[in-house]
């Protein structure tokens, strides 16, 4: 593919509104891109990792408005979806979602846990704060406690 790719954040989001949680689901995204005349072409992609595409995407893009899809579909049945989702939310890292991070301190999987644990000192919210303070003195998630560690480490003492 030549050129720069150019998410339409509405055909993104569309299909993690329809999207179910079964893994082999084949939907459309529909993205636009330049080709190599700079002309604007519409391109579907009809697999099962278009809604992986789609995610990375409005996380990369910035989409705002893709907090709440993205949180919802945090739990997917497809793993590596929910990790794509997961990333997404990362880099947004939208105001006042505490809670979603502090309730990924209880997932089974250590990568969503370390993902928690990061953006919970990235935002530096007063729950978010006293959970860490929690963690660092090793009264809850002692298993995080190096990570919240080194998420804090370059607080202003």
């Amino acid at each position: 593919m030549h050129g720069r790719v150019v998410v339409n954040h509405d055909a993104a989001l569309e299909p993690l509104r329809r999207g179910g949680a079964e893994a082999d689901d084949v939907r459309t995204v529909v993205l636009h891109r330049r080709d190599q005349h700079g002309r604007l072409v519409r391109t579907e992609i009809e697999t099962v990792e278009h809604r992986r595409l789609a995610a990375y995407c409005l996380g990369r893009t910035g989409a705002q408005e893709a907090k709440d899809i993205l949180t919802d579909n945090l739990h997917a049945e497809d793993a590596d979806f929910a990790k794509t989702c997961l990333d997404a939310l990362a880099t947004l890292l939208p105001p006042g979602t505490t809670s979603t991070w502090l309730n990924l301190l209880d997932h089974p999987d250590s990568y969503f846990k370390t993902r928690a644990v990061r953006a919970l000192a990235a935002l530096g919210e007063p729950k978010s704060l006293d959970a860490l303070r929690m963690i660092l003195i090793g009264q809850s998630y002692p298993d995080m406690q190096s990570i919240a560690l080194q998420a804090v480490k370059d607080y202003p003492v």
